[in-house]
């Protein structure tokens, strides 16, 4: 192979070079043209990492599209439409309070923002710019699964996406003061009253 898509082109070992239009046109150098990358459509996703005792709320996301079927941690997508627990492409969540609100509608009964963390996660075709807030709540609400550390690891897969957060150290969630001081653990109720 004398002309390669890499490197210098070899025109004085090709036998084609008297017939070839780029050889005799002295653009050899020049060729072949690459077409410049597509810029990457940029995101911004809010992570909720709602905590209930040492559980952490997940759920599978569609059937169609990024990242189809699999698990996340609940979370929007801004500026598409009114939030939903099912709704994937919402608009929500710009601060810590929005994010209690959001969580205190999908009926987990939050208590706090905890920790707030930013992370990007970079896919061929899209960049997101996430903000997770991770929540203490009272109730494990229906709409999402439930699941510890160890299932976390072990049964549901995580994508990296959303991977980044537990490793960050938002799941599960470090003891409050009132536990580290031998106060009551706060107790976490399943589904509505």
């Amino acid at each position: 192979l004398v002309c390669a898509p890499i490197g210098s082109p070899a025109c004085s070992l090709c036998p084609l070079s008297p017939l070839c239009k780029a050889c005799n046109n002295g653009i050899a150098s020049e060729l072949p043209v690459r077409s410049k990358k597509k810029p990457k459509r940029e995101e911004t996703v809010t992570v909720l990492i709602l905590s209930c005792g040492n559980d952490v709320a997940i759920r599978r996301r569609p059937d169609k599209g990024l990242l189809a079927g699999m698990w996340e941690l609940p979370n929007i997508l801004h500026g598409k439409t009114a939030p939903s627990a099912g709704n994937h492409t919402a608009g929500g969540a710009h601060c810590a309070q929005a994010a209690i609100d959001l969580a205190a509608a999908w009926g987990t009964e939050p208590v706090s923002v905890l920790k707030v963390v930013r992370r990007t996660h970079v896919f061929t075709h899209i960049k997101w710019d996430m903000t997770g807030y991770c929540v203490e709540c009272l109730r494990r609400s229906e709409m999402f699964t439930w699941a510890g550390a160890e299932a976390l690891a072990d049964v549901y897969a995580l994508p990296a996406a959303f991977r980044q957060f537990v490793a960050a150290g938002l799941s599960p969630v470090p003891p409050s003061d009132e536990t580290k001081s031998g106060g009551a653990q706060r107790q976490c109720a399943s589904g509505p009253e």
